[in-house]
C-alpha cells in the first residue's frame, strides 16, 4: 500500500512579503564563534510549520492626548502646576529634578524614572509585603495610568528582587528578598498557540515597574510600557523555516545575539524553541522567532519565517 499523498501547507499569507524583524538590542558575533549544539532532543527542532502573523496597529496623534498626559504625570507625583510640558515630536515629556516623564501621543506609552542615583536615603528600611500584594498594587498603579492593556493583564508576569548599589548606581537581581531594597514586576503577552512570548532584552520585558516597597507605603523608581496591540481581525498564516535552517542561519551569522553571556568564541546551545517576539519599537508584524539559549546566559534570535516571505 502506498503512503497517502502529503497535503499541501495551509497557508494564507494575507500581508504578503513581511518586512524583517528588527532587533533593538541585539549586538555583534564574537569573532570565529564555534556553536555546538547540547540539547536534550540532540537535534535542531521543528515545533510547527506554519504560524499566525499578527498585524500591530498603529494611529495617530489621539485627540486629548495633553490632557491624558498631564493625568498621568499627576499621578506620577509630578507637581504640573511648577513643572510643563515639553513637546518632542511625538512625545510629551515632563522633567524637573527629581522626576522625568515621557509619554508618546499616540498610544499613551511611556517612560518614568525616579531620580533615587540623587536620593539614596529612600532606600532605607525596606520591607516587602507579599508577593501577591506587590503585585496588585503595580498593577492598580497601572489601572490608574491607563495603561495596562488587556494582553499584559491576561498574560503572565515575574517579580524580582533588586538590591540598589550605591557604588555602581545600578540595580543588582537577588534571589533572597531579605536582601533587596526594591523590586521589578515584568509583564508579558499571553502565550500565541502554545508558544511563548519573548522581549527583546530576552531576560526583562519592555514592559515593567519597580518599585520601593515600605510595608504597604510604595514608591515607583522607574516603569515603562512599550506595548503595541495586535489587531486580532488581521491574521496570516505563514510558512516557517524548519529548525535546521534556524540552526544554520545562527552559525552563519545570521541570527541576532541578544546576550552574549559569560562565553568567548565556543558557545554551547542547551535550549531551542519557537517563540513570539514582542518588540519594544513600533514594527507592522508579531512573528515568531527561534530562541537558542546557550550555556552562562547566552540568548540569540532567528528569525522563523521563510525567507521568500519577507521583504
Amino acid at each position: 500500500m502506498f503512503p497517502p499523498p502529503l497535503r499541501p501547507l495551509a497557508i494564507d499569507p494575507i500581508f504578503g512579503k513581511i518586512a524583517k524583524i528588527k532587533f533593538s538590542h541585539s549586538i555583534d558575533y564574537p569573532s570565529g564563534p564555534e556553536f555546538i549544539f547540547d540539547t536534550i532532543e540532540g537535534e535542531p527542532t521543528t515545533a510547527t510549520q506554519t504560524a499566525k502573523i499578527y498585524y500591530l496597529s498603529q494611529t495617530s496623534p489621539r485627540f486629548g492626548y495633553l490632557q491624558t498626559a498631564y493625568l498621568m504625570a499627576d499621578n506620577l507625583g509630578v507637581d504640573t502646576e511648577l513643572t510643563k510640558h515639553i513637546i518632542d515630536g511625538e512625545n510629551v515629556i515632563f522633567q524637573d529634578e527629581e522626576k522625568k516623564l515621557v509619554v508618546n501621543i499616540t498610544k499613551f506609552n511611556f517612560e518614568y524614572e525616579y531620580n533615587y542615583a540623587d536620593n539614596e536615603s529612600i532606600f532605607q528600611n525596606a520591607v516587602f509585603a507579599s508577593d501577591d500584594l506587590i503585585r496588585e498594587k503595580v498593577k492598580e498603579s497601572l489601572r490608574v495610568l491607563g495603561r495596562y492593556p488587556e494582553e499584559l493583564a491576561q498574560g503572565k508576569d515575574n517579580l524580582i528582587f533588586l538590591y540598589y548599589n550605591s557604588q555602581t548606581k545600578e540595580f543588582d537581581v537577588v534571589d533572597n528578598r531579605n536582601n533587596a531594597n526594591a523590586v521589578e514586576i515584568d509583564f508579558y503577552r499571553p502565550d500565541i498557540d502554545s508558544f511563548p512570548i519573548v522581549a527583546p532584552k530576552y531576560f526583562n520585558s519592555q514592559n515593567y515597574v519597580v518599585v520601593l516597597s515600605q510595608g504597604e507605603q510604595y514608591k515607583t523608581l522607574k516603569a515603562q510600557i512599550n506595548f503595541f496591540e495586535k489587531e486580532e481581525q488581521k491574521v496570516g498564516i505563514y510558512p516557517l523555516k524548519t529548525g535546521e535552517q534556524a540552526w544554520q542561519e545562527l552559525k552563519e551569522k545570521r541570527g541576532a545575539i541578544i546576550s552574549a553571556g559569560r562565553n568567548n568564541n565556543q558557545i554551547t546551545i542547551k535550549k531551542m524553541f519557537l517563540a513570539y517576539y514582542d518588540p519594544d519599537v513600533y514594527q507592522e508584524y508579531l512573528q515568531p522567532v527561534y530562541v537558542f539559549l546557550g550555556e552562562n546566559g547566552f540568548v540569540a534570535y532567528v528569525p522563523a519565517i521563510k525567507e521568500e516571505y519577507m521583504e
